[in-house]
């Protein structure tokens, strides 16, 4: 049933992939429709949604490295239509088959086929973004249905890389009144692995390519010269693959037209290149139970709670409990993903915000 919904790679594109050494990317995947029809639950599915965009993105992805050994990675090739609604039955068809998918498009607005994807096999859902903005408004305003008005399936939203300057005070409050997170740019800057955490308690993942500086991605609609560098933005995408909880990561924004010498072609290929490094390193330690974990009890005396984490030995992550048991359908966000910091923070008697946060979302 899936052929009814793609489209697939150009003769041109095929030619290319086929004349590169054999221990390339691109000779190393496989390639829906050519050797496989399959879709193997495990996998990580590549999905492109505007063809010429995705087919300079792929000719820079097939010439790097292979990818680590023993995982499947399958390009479904490009998406017959470019409407969000045509899209949501081919993206929960995927979930279904519990692989993960990676999205390519010029436009954020396929966010929004991805949460309604989510939302009708398993709600409620979580959301994280990458971005430089809160994006409610104009052309780009691909949020605005999912936060101007509380959404009745949106459990928790994030949004990584923000800029004040971009950013209007009463749109930080509505996320600070809701609960939501924020985590700026100069917060990433000063520690890249703040961001693990966030990104690793999301079901779907956003990649605004606004969120780079426009030196490092000029090929996307209104660039601006402040943002985050590429070494970064590949960081977080590697820390996103490794997320077991993750069902898509869509990579929005890119510009063919705009670009200069194939550099933003380049970067979109690196963001896949580390999410599928990371994806192939994930723990399956994503704690619905927990069996396999360390357990941690602290007595946090300013709230009068017994504060229990959770150490996963595979990964050596971090989780805490809610203290209270949450209803059947919060089961799957009931330990919040932090970090080992966040612990000695909590067994000094200060608890992080971003926890006091989190547990303020399940009352």
């Amino acid at each position: 049933m899936l052929e009814n919904w793609l489209r697939p790679l150009s003769g041109e594109l095929k030619a290319y992939r086929d004349q590169l050494p054999e221990n390339s990317f691109g000779r190393r995947i496989r390639y829906f429709g050519e050797d496989t029809d399959e879709i193997s639950s495990g996998s990580l599915v590549l999905l492109g949604i505007q063809e010429p965009a995705c087919e300079g993105v792929r000719k820079e992805l097939f010439a790097l490295a292979p990818p680590p050994e023993g995982m499947t990675i399958i390009d479904l090739g490009n998406a017959r239509k470019e409407d969000p609604g045509f899209l949501i039955p081919l993206l929960q068809e995927l979930f279904e088959s519990k692989v993960c998918t990676l999205l390519i498009s010029s436009h954020p607005k396929y966010l929004k086929a991805q949460f309604q994807a989510q939302q009708n096999l398993q709600r409620p859902v979580s959301v994280s973004v990458i971005d430089e903005r809160v994006a409610l408004s104009g052309r780009s305003g691909f949020l605005a249905e999912l936060l101007q008005k509380p959404h009745p399936d949106l459990f928790h939203f994030s949004i990584l890389g923000l800029q004040s300057h971009l950013t209007a005070p009463a749109d930080l409050r509505m996320l600070e009144d809701r609960h939501f997170e924020v985590l700026r740019l100069g917060s990433i800057r000063s520690d890249i692995t703040q961001t693990e955490p966030y990104l690793r308690d999301a079901d779907l993942i956003g990649f605004q390519l606004g969120a780079l500086r426009q030196s490092e991605a000029p090929g996307v609609s209104q660039a601006t010269p402040s943002g985050l560098f590429s070494e970064e933005a590949c960081q977080m995408a590697r820390y996103a693959g490794m997320s077991d909880k993750l069902r898509a990561f869509g990579i929005y924004g890119f510009r063919p037209d705009l670009d200069r010498r194939r550099q933003t072609a380049q970067l979109c290929a690196h963001l896949v290149w580390y999410f599928a490094e990371g994806f192939g390193n994930r723990k399956q330690d994503f704690p619905l139970s927990t069996d396999g974990l360390l357990e941690y009890i602290v007595d946090f005396k300013a709230m009068d709670l017994h504060l229990t984490f959770w150490k996963s030995a595979r990964s050596g992550r971090w989780w805490l409990q809610v203290p209270e048991a949450p209803p059947q359908d919060l089961k799957r966000h009931w330990l919040i993903p932090c970090s080992y910091s966040d612990y000695t923070q909590a067994s000094n008697g200060e608890l992080p915000a971003r926890l006091l946060n989190a547990l303020k979302r399940f009352k």
